[in-house]
C-alpha cells in the first residue's frame, strides 16, 4: 500500500523536499528505512542536505512489532532487518551516539518495552537478527551490554523462533563477554532466561544454554530452582508443561541437563502438581522416555529427601523455597 518506488522516484525527480516531516516528526527517510527500501534510501541520501534527516526521531507504526514506536532512521532500519539499509546509513556516517543518549535501562515489561531506552544491539537481540547485530557491533558494544542483551535474545517475544534465537545465542556466546556466564541468569520480573526458553518450548536454544552453563568452569553448578518464587514455576516445570513439542531426542537431553545442573525434581507448585504429573499429562508431546526419566527422578528425590541449597543469595528471589 505504501512505498511504491515509482511514486517515490517521481516525487524526488520533481524536487520533493526530503527534509519535511509530518506532525509526528517523521520524514521519508525513516519510513523508507522501516520498510527496508534500499533503493529509496539510496536516492534520498543522494540529495544534498539529506544528512539533516539522520537526527529526526518521531512516532511511526511498526508492523513488525505491531506497535507505535519512537524511531530514528537507524533504529527503523534495524527493525526492518535489511542489512543493506543499515549499511547505507552507517557508511554515510550516521552515529550510534544519538541512540545512546538515554541510560541503558532494563525494561520491566518485554512485551511493551520502550525502545527509546535500549541500544541498537539489544534491539537486534530482541528480534533475533544476528546478521544485523554483526553489522552494528564494531561501532559500540561492551561486555556488560552483551550480558543484558542475552535476556532479549532468549525472550524473543516477537515470534519465539527457536532456530533464530539459537543463532543469536551462539553469536553472543562466541563474542568476548567479560562477565561470568552465569550472570545471564539475572532475574528480571521474577524470571530468568531459562524460564523464558522453557515457557516457549525453545528446546534447541535451551539445550545450548544448559550446555554452556555446565561447561563454564564450574560456574554452572548452581541450584536452578533457587530462581523460582514459591508461587511460580521452575524452568523445568514450564518445560514439562509445554504442549506443542514434537517427540524429539533433544527433549530427553534437555531434561537430563537440568538434572545435571541440580534442578529440583521434587518441586511441587501451590496446587501440588509435580514434575511427574506434568510430564504424564503431556506424554504425547514429550515421549515415554522423558516421562519415565522424570518419574524415576521424582521418586528418587522424594526417597532421599533432597533439599535445595541456599548458599548463593545472588540467585535467590524473595519468597524462594528454602
Amino acid at each position: 500500500m505504501y512505498g511504491s518506488w515509482d511514486v517515490v522516484s517521481l516525487l524526488l525527480e520533481r524536487g520533493a523536499d526530503v527534509t519535511l516531516r509530518n506532525e509526528k516528526n517523521v520524514g521519508p527517510l525513516t519510513h523508507s528505512c522501516l520498510s527496508g527500501n534500499a533503493a529509496a534510501v539510496t536516492k534520498i541520501l543522494s540529495i544534498p542536505g539529506s544528512e539533516s534527516c539522520f537526527s529526526e526521531e518521531g512516532k511511526v507504526y511498526s508492523s513488525t512489532l505491531d506497535q507505535n514506536l519512537i524511531l530514528s532512521p537507524l533504529k527503523a532500519s534495524v527493525i526492518s532487518g535489511e542489512i543493506d539499509v543499515v549499511t547505507l546509513l552507517l557508511n554515510r556516517g550516521v552515529s550510534l551516539e544519538p541512540e545512546l543518549k538515554e541510560p541503558h535501562v532494563q525494561p520491566q515489561d518485554y512485551t511493551y518495552m520502550n525502545l527509546q531506552l535500549i541500544t541498537l544491539q539489544d534491539l537486534c537481540c530482541y528480534l533475533s537478527l544476528p546478521k544485523v547485530y554483526e553489522t552494528l557491533s564494531p561501532n559500540t558494544i561492551s561486555g556488560k551490554k552483551q550480558v543484558f542483551s542475552f535476556k532479549y535474545a532468549v525472550n524473543n517475544v516477537h515470534d519465539h523462533d527457536d532456530s533464530r534465537s539459537l543463532e543469536m545465542l551462539e553469536l553472543l556466546f562466541n563474542s568476548n563477554i567479560s562477565e561470568p556466564k552465569n550472570k545471564i541468569l539475572k532475574v528480571v520480573e521474577k524470571t530468568n532466561v531459562l524460564h523464558d526458553l522453557a515457557k516457549f518450548g525453545m528446546a534447541k536454544s535451551l539445550n545450548f544454554v544448559l550446555d554452556n552453563l555446565a561447561s563454564d568452569d564450574g560456574q554452572g553448578e548452581i541450584q536452578i530452582d533457587q530462581l523460582c518464587a514459591s508461587k511460580s514455576w521452575t524452568p523445568l516445570m514450564y518445560f514439562m508443561n509445554y504442549k506443542k513439542f514434537k517427540k524429539e531426542p533433544i527433549l530427553i537431553e534437555v531434561v537430563k541437563k537440568f538434572k545435571k545442573l541440580n534442578s529440583n525434581f521434587r518441586f511441587e507448585d501451590k496446587f501440588k502438581r509435580s514434575l511427574a504429573t506434568m510430564a504424564k499429562r503431556n506424554m504425547k508431546s514429550l515421549g515415554n522416555d522423558v516421562v519415565e526419566f522424570v518419574d524415576e527422578e521424582v521418586a528418587t528425590a522424594a526417597a532421599t529427601s533432597t533439599t535445595i541449597s541456599t548458599k548463593d543469595e545472588e540467585f535467590r528471589l524473595p519468597g524462594a523455597l528454602p
